[in-house]
């Protein structure tokens, strides 16, 4: 038996596409509060028979800081792809984004240890990688390097990776995949996917840096070829392309037949464009769009290689402009700007 966590999230949902395309029955946790919508979504959009296929799912209710729920959803598993974390860059959210990517990272961990689970596959950020000094790519050997720079969403995804390297060491065979941005069919309302729902809302700036990106897709097949394979306790940066934050808008802009942002921000813009974000929180409740944490993030350049990757499994990846294309025609097209509860 296969156990996923984070199933109804980004990651998650994609790979149990992925994994039920191969008619793998898998067992997934979902948090009582965790909606199906876009489970449902990503199965209509992709899968050859999405009805037959979530069949194969059998979800089950917990949560990684419920330690008596995780228990009974490892009974009887062999293989866990751990794809639950918390994602943010407001300071608000640090405590419990260090209670589920490294308390809850922790659990799995022990639990999977207890159980003698076969092989544990760890979803870890490009935020764990510290920054080349040479050239300017960064890799699986570019080490860590503590500094008032790293967001709390790095510090807490660090943590995590330890703890699966302390399991490692412990005796748990595992892989660890370094997603660079993460794009795919989601909420876009959360995570990276909020830039879509900007975009189409019309935004004139842009800022100069940039980032590797990655499909939802492919970051699903990597896991499960990293999982099928004879390798072990080895980190690999799973990332499609660097590309500007320009170019990406701009791709984005023309999936949803938007203009193209053309005004470049800099710093003291985006500082003010935060103040003004927290003045308008104050009165609508709802969480910062921009924190200086995400601002500082995209004032800067960001170069990943995934040579080991590609050069163990062979994969091509999809290309990002590909990727955006498809993704907005299937917001466009299925209405999935505005979703309601379903359950699949």
């Amino acid at each position: 038996m296969i156990l996923v966590t984070g199933g109804t999230g980004l990651v998650g949902s994609h790979l149990l596409q992925e994994l039920t395309s191969q008619g793998e029955k898998v067992r997934a946790l979902r948090r009582k509060s965790s909606k199906l919508d876009f489970v449902g979504h990503v199965f209509q959009a992709y899968a050859e028979n999405p009805e037959q296929q979530l069949k194969l799912i059998e979800w089950v209710e917990g949560d990684i800081l419920d330690i008596f729920s995780l228990e009974e959803a490892m009974k009887g598993v062999k293989h866990v792809y751990h794809n639950a974390a918390v994602i943010s860059f407001n300071a608000s959210d640090r405590e419990i984004m260090r209670r589920v990517n490294v308390d809850g990272t922790a659990n799995v961990v022990n639990i999977a240890l207890e159980n003698d689970v076969k092989k544990l596959c760890h979803v870890s950020s490009i935020a764990t990688l510290g920054r080349a000094k040479q050239d300017g790519i960064t890799d699986e050997k570019t080490s860590w390097v503590s500094s008032r720079h790293n967001s709390n969403y790095a510090i807490s995804k660090y943590s995590g990776e330890r703890e699966v390297w302390r399991g490692a060491a412990e005796g748990l065979d595992a892989v660890v995949v370094i997603p660079s941005i993460i794009i795919g069919l989601s909420n876009i309302s959360n995570g990276s996917m909020q830039l879509f729902k900007t975009i189409r809302s019309g935004l004139p700036f842009y800022t100069p840096g940039s980032n590797g990106y990655i499909s939802a897709k492919d970051l699903a097949k990597a896991q499960i070829f990293l999982m099928e394979s004879d390798i072990v306790n080895e980190k690999f940066v799973i990332s499609a392309e660097n590309l500007s934050y320009k170019e990406v808008l701009g791709m984005i802009a023309d999936g949803f037949g938007r203009k193209r942002p053309s005004i470049k921000v800099n710093y003291f813009l985006a500082i003010l464009a935060i103040n003004y974000f927290k003045v308008k929180s104050l009165f609508t409740a709802k969480p910062l769009n921009i924190t200086r944490e995400s601002a500082r993030t995209a004032m800067r350049t960001y170069e990943y290689s995934s040579k080991k990757f590609t050069g163990i499994s062979g994969m091509a990846f999809q290309s990002i402009s590909n990727t955006i294309s498809d993704i907005c025609h299937l917001y466009i097209n299925n209405g999935f700007f505005e979703p309601k509860q379903k359950d699949f």
